[in-house]
């Protein structure tokens, strides 16, 4: 059956809700008042409800109440009311209905954890976006039907309530409580929150707004530094988008099961306690983790709560935006943040992520249709996140940081407590701009779907720049891509930049210079393809380029083999080259990107002849950055040069490196014995102890997995163990993943880091995934994102074609809505990796 959308003329302005929780069995039962606008006349009205009892329903209208019909439309997951006459104007719905709390994940569900002194407790939390508040409270669970929310709950008398607003009022009933909270502002259902449990809080009031870090017992030593984090950000927030914070209080809340990294919810955000509970104890990647998801939620509390997207066809509004603010964040929050190298690392981690990723047939463009809650789960993806992240990268700097800032506060302050769209956003930098055509710039990079390349071409003192959508299987026809282009020409010794607007397929730039070198500072999303002997001039004179221009190059590259445009010994050569050129200057970030993408690349070609290449390179890579820096920590160590060293121990351990191997094996033992100091290394040293581990190194990691009690060290210890896994004991590994020692949320961790160990066959790995193929679509119902997370999987544990067809067969023929589009980006990347590992063999 169609999905079909809520009838807009009947709207929500306020909802009273009334909510008992027995916290015993879980159960609840609710009385419900949501006050109505209707334009027009209706006989009946439609509104979400999945797994609810409906008890009864009725309409007061005219001072009457009149009794509805209810009707079940579950394949619709809606209720229709039927009133039996025409009524316009005002009316109030009363419903009473029942549920019970899950331990799906989301709407109301169960989390689990130990107290101090090893007893099992429970608390209650809701996940509602995007579309899971109709498992709590029939509502118009629909972005658009914004509305006050005036809540109470009661519930046993132990425990604590937090919503959205602060408690009005507390009243004891019998050996039950119940919270009473003041309105919410206008807000959109996905953005309800209600905790129920035994919290721990640890709270500062800054500028008028109470802040709290909310955690459960033992982990007060992790709340600190978050808190900072919060009242650092929505200082600059409010700065940048000249717009007080809406609310009294912010709650930030550590939840021990939650199925995706945080959740917006607003003036009560839910985190994952492994991405938000840290201190200065933790390394430096799991406080930078901290601060980017912090910020990232925060930002929401503007740019998705205050200002809501009217339908999840512009989801990219609220993630892409806020991915974009959190580096900018970050970068402007103090003196603190300077350790975090953010210039470079959200090129990293925006663009490089998004140049990766997005080079499929079977991608979408950032701003894509959905109709059903289950495509729309399927959204939240790289796409969404890092390349609209980089899209606004680029949009900031075609109009220009000021005027774009001051149309992002125009834009909220225009909207705030209501909806928009996409186009209300361009038309308001149009307007602010004046003299960029910024509605044209945003439609090609938001409704075309991926990035182009430029091949470049020299004739008679001209180069000529030719635009294809770069895809790895072949580049293909498109419409051009506006791009402000940057390039480096030659004069003389230098390089200077300079800078053209390129709008059409074929551009022409006159230079007498031997060579230009595109994306210059690497700041847009395209791919550069130079003909062999610009190139071959390009690397040759490397030490020209900044450590930025040098890893973008290397980055193209890359991409380049990828799509089968070079072959593995022609990017050995380049890379080599590079190498040597840059730790001669330490160039920190270019020898970085060598040594990850090398290794990237070992471990998917690992067991192809020509690996043992990519391997010798690595090694003798290894040897010499050691040498040059090695790898013990250094308090003037950036965090680009923090990763580089964690690249050299992991690539240590593949080569074997002897002096890399006693640093592993003697730092491994002050692991276990606690007298481990380097912090920031603790992850790498442990997945390349478990590489080479014996069954009693990896029986040691499982039982500091165990026994550790800090979240982000316990996820560290969960992806360490996965390395240690040989092919003689997966199924010991695997039956341990499925076992109650592993959290249902982090099983996909476990199985995504076995799926990259080199040491196993990854055809076992597909036999479990297709035996429990059936038993996680229960698992793991659609709003958790989880199941997507093992269908992406599928293109490091498939090589071969005899197992692509069993994939075809097993998986790909009982597909959820959900699961699609991450099943067809898993095939064609497959398909490809397939064809180069025949190429390397």
């Amino acid at each position: 059956m169609r999905y079909l959308r809520l009838d807009e003329k009947i709207k929500p302005e306020q909802y009273n809700i009334d909510l008992n929780v027995n916290m015993k069995d879980f159960s609840f039962y609710g009385d419900e008042e949501i006050k109505l606008s209707i334009d027009g006349a209706v006989e009946e009205i439609r509104l979400n409800s999945l797994g609810l009892n409906i008890e009864n329903a009725s309409i007061e209208y005219k001072n009457k109440i009149i009794k509805a019909e209810i009707e079940n439309l579950t394949n619709q997951q809606q209720i229709a009311l039927s009133i039996g006459q025409k009524i316009k104007n005002k009316a109030i719905l009363h419903i009473s209905f029942s549920g019970k709390a899950n331990d799906d994940l989301a709407g109301l569900y169960i989390s689990e954890y130990k107290d101090s002194k090893g007893s099992t407790q429970y608390l209650l939390s809701t996940q509602l976006e995007p579309a899971d508040a109709r498992r709590v409270i029939p509502c118009f669970d629909e972005p658009s039907f914004k509305s006050v929310f005036n809540l109470s709950v009661t519930v046993d008398k132990e425990f604590e309530v937090i919503s959205n607003s602060p408690v009005k009022s507390i009243k004891a009933i019998s050996n039950k409580k119940r919270f009473v909270f003041k309105p919410t502002p206008k807000m959109s259902t996905y953005l309800l929150y209600i905790g129920i449990g035994r919290f721990f809080r640890r709270s500062k009031t800054a500028d008028g707004i109470k802040y709290s870090v909310v955690y459960t017992e033992g982990k007060d030593s992790l709340t600190e530094l978050p808190l900072r984090y919060a009242i650092d950000f929505v200082r600059f927030y409010i700065k940048y988008f000249k717009i007080k914070y809406p609310l009294e209080k912010l709650d930030l809340l550590a939840i021990p099961d939650f199925p995706v990294g945080a959740m917006e919810n607003w003036g009560a955000i839910t985190f994952r306690e492994s991405r938000f509970l840290v201190n200065e104890s933790s390394s430096i990647t799991d406080r930078f983790g901290s601060a980017e998801v912090v910020a990232h939620e925060l930002a929401h509390q503007w740019f998705g709560d205050l200002v809501t997207m009217r339908w999840w066809d512009d989801l990219w509004l609220n993630e892409s935006f806020a991915t974009f603010m959190s580096y900018k964040a970050i970068e402007n929050a103090g003196s603190y943040y300077k350790q975090f190298d953010v210039d470079k690392l959200k090129r990293m981690e925006i663009l490089e992520e998004a140049l990766n990723y997005d080079v499929l047939k079977t991608t979408h463009p950032i701003n894509a249709r959905v109709e059903t809650p289950e495509e729309l789960s399927s959204l939240f993806d790289t796409v969404t996140y890092e390349k609209g992240a980089s899209f606004l990268m680029m949009l900031e700097q075609f109009v220009g940081e000021d005027v774009f800032r001051n149309a992002i506060s125009s834009y909220l302050n225009k909207y705030k407590y209501s909806n928009a769209s996409k186009d209300d956003l361009w038309n308001m930098i149009n307007n602010v701009s004046k003299n960029r055509d910024v509605i044209k710039f945003a439609k090609a990079w938001l409704e075309k779907e991926g990035y182009p390349v430029i091949s470049i071409s020299k004739s008679k003192g001209r180069y000529k720049l030719e635009q294809k959508r770069f895809v790895l299987s072949k580049y293909m026809r498109s419409e051009p891509w506006p791009i402000n282009i940057e390039y480096l020409e030659k004069k003389g010794k230098e390089l200077k930049k300079k800078q053209e607007l390129v709008t059409s397929k074929e551009h022409y730039i006159d230079s007498k210079s031997d060579y230009i070198k595109l994306n210059a500072s690497f700041n847009y999303l395209y791919v550069t393809d130079y003909p062999d002997s610009m190139l071959n001039l390009i690397v040759k004179e490397i030490e020209k380029l900044s450590d930025l221009d040098k890893a973008e190059l290397l980055e193209d590259i890359k991409l380049l083999f990828m799509a089968d445009r070079i072959s593995i010994d022609e990017l050995l050569r380049y890379y080599d080259n590079a190498f040597h050129k840059s730790i001669k200057d330490s160039s920190i970030y270019t020898l970085n990107t060598i040594v990850a993408n090398l290794r990237i690349l070992y471990e998917t070609f690992y067991d192809t002849k020509k690996a043992e290449h990519i391997k010798e390179s690595l090694s003798s890579y290894v040897d010499l950055l050691y040498n040059k820096f090695g790898v013990m920590p250094d308090k003037e160590d950036t965090m680009i040069m923090k990763l580089l060293k964690n690249n050299i121990i992991v690539a240590g351990a593949y080569s074997k490196h002897s002096k890399i191997i006693n640093y592993i094996e003697k730092e491994f033992k002050n692991i276990l014995n606690g007298r481990f100091e380097n912090k920031d290394s603790k992850g790498a040293i442990l997945k390349a102890a478990a590489l080479n581990a014996s069954k009693d190194t990896a029986a040691k990691i499982k039982k500091l997995y165990e026994e550790e009690i800090n979240p982000t060290e316990k996820a560290t210890y969960l992806r360490a163990l996965a390395y240690a896994a040989k092919d003689n004991d997966l199924d010991i590994y695997l039956r341990y993943m499925e076992s109650e020692n592993v959290r249902k949320q982090d099983r996909f961790i476990m199985f995504a880091n076995l799926s990259l160990n080199v040491n196993i066959k990854k055809s076992s790995l597909l036999k479990w995934l297709i035996s429990k193929w059936d038993y996680l679509k229960e698992e793991y119902p659609p709003g958790t994102n989880i199941l997507q997370r093992y269908t992406q999987s599928l293109s490091n544990i498939v090589d071969s074609k005899k197992d692509l067809e069993l994939v075809k067969e097993k998986i790909g023929n009982s597909l959820r809505d959900d699961t699609k589009k991450d099943y067809n980006r898993s095939i064609e990347m497959i398909e490809q990796i397939l064809k180069l590992r025949k190429e390397m063999n």
